[in-house]
């Protein structure tokens, strides 16, 4: 049986790999859009592209085509991550 911190590194490395996918689709498609990061993608479409990565599964951002949902979901991704976004021995004073 998983413990919690087993359930909660395997959702994290979900969420990495959709952060990292739309990293990729930005870095490559997406930078020229306007208002990038203050665009919002409509909240039926994040919450189902959130279960989309909660499930396992790729999100296709090139075919998808919306940059505000892939800046969207990205956002969401890094509210639920556990794991710190910078690990703690870089940032501890």
């Amino acid at each position: 049986m998983e413990t919690t911190h087993e359930n909660d590194d395997y959702l994290d490395a979900k969420l990495e790999a959709a952060i990292d996918s739309c990293m990729s689709f930005l870095a490559n498609e997406g930078l020229q859009a306007p208002n990038l990061f203050r665009m919002v993608a409509r909240s039926d479409d994040v919450v189902a592209a959130m279960h989309t990565v909660c499930e396992g599964e790729h999100i296709n951002f090139v075919e998808i085509n919306d940059p505000a949902l892939c800046t969207s979901l990205m956002k969401e991704c890094l509210k639920r991550m556990k794991k710190p976004l910078f690990p703690v021995h870089l940032v501890q004073v």
